[in-house]
């Protein structure tokens, strides 16, 4: 497989990055002529290296729970746990291997267990595991699956455009949080966008989709009023390399942070003291579990890239009880890649949602804080940084 060029790679940052605006705007942030931008944007999403989903808010729909799973298995349970795991019915995405299983879930805040019902791990499946269950009403998952802020300094941009998002809490400073039931006429409207890029072939492509889908004036709406959101996804297993650099493994950081140490100051500190940009953060009773992409390591089999040692040292100053999961993307399998619209079909959301803040708990002792923006510098500025990119 050839190595991305200079105009895929910027192209690439744009989808991951959701600019708004025109097709023309979009080709103007980039750089390259708006036919260009069309054509490499259609030939990305075609070649399935970047995915793009629409994301029913949590919130809003009555689904603020979100399970992160991740288990190494044993040899004989691991195709027992990806079945079982596949058919829960909030399962939106599940990554496996023979030697790892991640999968996400989501569910409603009327379950009896603080985790996601019927959710997915236990010690009979894996002698390593973990599962943390965090409520996306609060800043719990402020780094949701967001690749643009590792691809802009893979490509050379000294920083992130809209990096980092999350999913479901929008912050205090935000306009107000709406607890409407949501109408059953955007509901359904909102199912059938979430549901578009998995309906059968019809002949039209997933670029097709990206761009009449933005431009009809009730997506716009739905977009607005943010009960659907917008987003763009590297598939790794499909990823080029870019330049001198090229995804190797998937890497999983799960520990606690110790006492004197805050989310916030835990994921300034990888972003800014090491190469580590994470795609996915995500918090709950101090519990902490990372995910990043790992370059290839060296010349010798099993050695640790520069990013994997320093999310490592990192972590054990910031962190207790630290464990670190590392997978060849080689190995992994999709089982379920973004799969939103099974919250649909799987009855997971159903109207009406419950919506609305949780009521603190009496034993809460910190208040939690969103993460620090990762710039203030105006957006997009271009800058001399690559991990290991060669732009041409």
């Amino acid at each position: 497989m050839r190595p991305l060029t200079r105009s895929e790679a910027v192209v690439v940052r744009a989808l991951l990055a959701g600019e708004p605006g025109s097709e023309q705007r979009r080709a103007e942030y980039t750089g390259v002529s708006l036919p260009t931008y069309q054509s490499l944007r259609r030939k990305i999403l075609a070649a399935g290296w970047v995915d793009f989903r629409y994301i029913p808010d949590p919130v809003r729909f009555g689904v603020p729970k979100i399970t992160f799973s991740l288990a190494h298995p044993f040899a004989d349970r691991q195709r027992e746990l990806v079945s079982r795991w596949s058919n829960h019915p909030g399962n939106v995405l599940l990554w496996s291997s023979p030697q790892t299983v991640f999968g996400v879930f989501f569910g409603r805040p009327d379950a009896a267990s603080p985790a996601v019902a019927g959710a997915p791990h236990s010690a009979e499946d894996s002698p390593r595991g973990y599962d943390l269950t965090v409520d996306v009403r609060r800043p719990t998952a402020p780094v949701y699956f967001d690749f643009e802020g590792l691809w802009s300094r893979v490509a050379g941009f000294r920083r992130p455009a809209a990096y980092p998002r999350g999913i479901g809490w929008r912050g205090p400073s935000d306009r107000p949080i709406d607890r409407s039931p949501v109408p059953e006429r955007s509901r359904s409207r909102a199912e059938e966008l979430v549901e578009r890029p998995f309906v059968p072939d019809d002949g039209t492509s997933a670029s097709f989709h990206f761009r009449s889908l933005l431009q009809a004036s009730s997506s716009r709406r739905l977009v607005s009023d943010r009960l659907v959101t917008p987003r763009c996804f590297l598939n790794l297993t499909k990823l080029p390399s870019y330049g001198s650099w090229q995804a190797r493994h998937l890497v999983f950081l799960h520990g606690a942070l110790r006492p004197e140490t805050t989310a916030a100051s835990l994921f300034r500190a990888l972003y800014t003291r090491t190469e580590t940009v994470p795609f996915l953060f995500a918090t709950s009773e101090r519990r902490v579990l990372v995910a990043a992409v790992s370059p290839a390591a060296g010349k010798r089999v099993g050695t640790r890239s520069a990013v994997e040692d320093a999310l490592l040292t990192t972590a054990q100053k910031m962190l207790q009880a630290v464990d670190l999961f590392r997978e060849p993307i080689e190995n992994i399998t999709l089982d379920t890649n973004h799969r939103y619209d099974r919250l649909f079909s799987e009855r997971v959301i159903r109207a009406p949602p419950v919506v609305g803040l949780p009521t603190p708990s009496p034993s809460s002792t910190r208040r939690e804080r969103p993460l620090p923006t990762v710039d203030r510098l105006p957006r997009g500025t271009a800058g001399p940084r690559p991990l290991g990119a060669a732009p041409q």
